[in-house]
């Protein structure tokens, strides 16, 4: 039916079941579903799909500024994981309409959602295929678009999405203060717990109330009316052995 052209005689079944195998996207009406398909027959051949969308066609440079329903090229790089011989990276050139762009919830990373038309080099993807591209990625090499019918329009569409991406980068930035601030508070919890910070709260006579660390009190002599100072305590009942302080007994054996 699809090599006839019969496209009246297609159900609503066959044309999900085309789209599926191919993995397109399934949720549409029958009039979306038999118009993506039109789309995917004639993208099928390579040859057909660069005539239509030739290379020469992609004439504006838009690296940094590319907005939704612009038909971009732009090259990808393609890690080679599972090559010994050399770690050089391959490079696909893909042309597509960017159908979505967004501004992530969670870290505010600008994403496009790219409809591939054609595509070539290293492991080329098949046609209508939505390819998620990360902003970043997008612009790492020169990015080239075509011609909008009304440029006017596309200008209205690129102020939008710049005010959408400054109001994406203050909210990243609060976030990241936030995020530094509750570091050096937690951290500052952390060295009082361990007794590296000195506290703030003080004693009636003007010193801090929290006790010093075994550590500070060492070399300090136990202050006792009388007595010499030993080498050595062996009194087990003093305080001395408390503190680590034996070799500074002031105790009578």
């Amino acid at each position: 039916l699809i090599r006839t052209g019969e496209w009246s005689k297609l159900t609503i079944d066959l044309c999900k079941a085309y789209l599926r195998h191919h993995g397109l996207r399934l949720s549409d009406p029958k009039a979306e579903l038999i118009n993506r398909i039109q789309k995917h027959a004639e993208l099928r051949d390579f040859t057909s799909a660069k005539r239509k969308y030739p290379r020469g066609s992609f004439c504006i440079n838009c690296t940094g500024d590319v907005c939704r329903q612009d038909t971009v090229l732009f090259k990808q790089q393609i890690p080679q994981k599972h090559n010994n011989e050399s770690n050089y990276p391959g490079y696909r050139l893909v042309a597509g309409r960017v159908v979505k762009e967004s501004y992530g919830v969670k870290k505010q990373q600008h994403t496009f959602t790219v409809e591939v038309i054609w595509s070539s080099g290293m492991q080329p993807l098949p046609p209508m295929t939505q390819l998620l591209v990360k902003g970043r990625v997008l612009y790492r090499h020169k990015t080239y678009r075509q011609k909008w019918p009304n440029e006017a329009e596309r200008v209205a569409a690129v102020v939008e999405k710049h005010a959408r991406g400054d109001e994406a980068r203050s909210v990243r930035l609060k976030r990241l203060e936030n995020k530094q601030s509750g570091r050096r508070l937690e951290s500052k919890q952390k060295r009082r717990a361990l007794g590296k910070w000195p506290s703030t709260r003080r004693g009636p006579q003007g010193r801090s109330s929290r006790p010093l660390p075994v550590s500070s009190r060492r070399g300090k002599r136990p202050r006792s009316g009388t007595g010499e100072v030993q080498e050595c305590c062996t009194v087990k009942d003093c305080s001395c052995f408390m503190y680590g302080m034996e070799r500074h007994c002031t105790l009578a054996l």
